[in-house]
């Protein structure tokens, strides 16, 4: 069996954050809020471009790779809550709205991961071994943190 390359997977979710960040910019401008539609926009494109960049580059490095992780999470959260916010506003007959604004929701819990980046900045490995219980805590609080926003 062949294994996807490296560049092709970063491409995919470049391209999935992109397209997600042009739905929430759509539903946004649809709901009649501006804000809502581009507020997280230049970030995440720049999160994600970023991530492409260094996971294309250099596939070992874990540091494009959350980048992306962090950049598509955001993204879905952001078209999510503008879903459920156009449904509100403007069109109350769409389906699903619960379930994505609570897939929303999860997604936007996704926010510590961007500590691990720092944590193994700038070659991708911690700084020593002393490191190890700090980036368990974090995976293990981001872990809990995803488990409460799904309840």
């Amino acid at each position: 069996m062949r294994s996807v390359p490296a560049k092709s997977l970063a491409a995919a979710l470049l391209a999935l954050t992109v397209a997600a960040l042009a739905a929430g910019a759509g539903l946004g401008i649809a709901s009649h809020s501006l804000a809502a539609a581009l507020q997280f926009v230049p970030v995440l494109l720049a999160f994600a471009v970023v991530g492409w960049f260094v996971a294309g580059h250099r596939p070992r490095n874990p540091i494009g790779w959350l980048f992306m992780a962090e950049a598509l999470a955001f993204s879905v959260a952001v078209a999510t809550k503008n879903y459920a916010s156009y449904h509100t506003r403007a069109n109350p007959h769409l389906p699903a709205a619960a379930w994505l604004d609570w897939i929303g929701g999860i997604a936007g819990s996704l926010f510590y991961v961007f500590a691990l980046v720092l944590l193994v900045f700038p070659d991708g490995s911690l700084p020593s071994r002393r490191w190890r219980p700090l980036a368990g805590l974090i995976i293990v609080g981001e872990s809990v943190l995803v488990v409460i926003s799904a309840l």
